[in-house]
């Protein structure tokens, strides 16, 4: 099994047995420069922000996802441009981060991208639904060279009743499916008695 796999699992299975034990989590307990390597690869895969099928997406905007871009960009340094961010994104995040809701989406295939039409109907068909709510897509930052991840930008306007929500993103991909769901559990976003989106 390749070692990429071991450390996902690994991880996966730490994270797991947190929850299960009831133990406060690694990134509640510590600060991110102490996580370990599988700890920190595991909050992008398997972190209550955090989903993969086919694609992984996750809250970019929540606090330990934000700490975890900026360790991983510290530990790997410029050598794994995966987390090298544009600096308009780094202005972004100052000047409105605390106004919005950033979902980061990390696909493979990102060829479907640069299809005529299919931005535009990207940028029309995401949403997240927040129990009544329904939050239209109102930016994005595009895959670039230094950041390959597509960053899709939300109003923060949640419904404070809802208990879930639900992405609802049109990626699309070579595989033949653009149509991608996830869906979040507000309880599980929680983090130092904070919603952190």
């Amino acid at each position: 099994m390749p070692l990429r796999y071991v450390l996902k699992l690994t991880a996966a299975l730490s994270l797991a047995a947190v929850l299960l034990l009831g133990a406060e989590p690694f990134w509640l307990s510590r600060p991110a420069a102490q996580w370990t390597d599988a700890e920190l690869d595991g909050i992008f895969q398997a972190s209550p922000w955090a989903q993969t099928e086919s694609v992984t997406v996750y809250f970019a905007t929540a606090k330990p996802m934000r700490d975890a871009e900026a360790e991983l960009r510290r530990r790997r340094g410029t050598v794994n441009a995966e987390f090298d961010r544009d600096t308009d994104y780094d202005e972004f995040l100052r000047t409105r981060g605390d106004r919005s809701i950033v979902v980061a989406v990390l696909a493979k295939d990102q060829t479907g991208l640069s299809v005529p039409g299919e931005m535009a109907r990207l940028e029309r068909d995401c949403r997240i639904r927040s129990g009544k709510r329904l939050l239209k897509l109102s930016g994005l930052f595009p895959p670039t060279a230094g950041d390959p991840l597509l960053r899709l930008v939300f109003p923060r306007d949640l419904d404070p009743k809802a208990d879930k929500l639900r992405l609802e993103l049109y990626i699309p991909a070579l595989d033949g499916k653009a149509w991608r769901t996830f869906e979040f559990s507000v309880k599980a976003l929680m983090a130092g008695g904070k919603l952190e989106i």
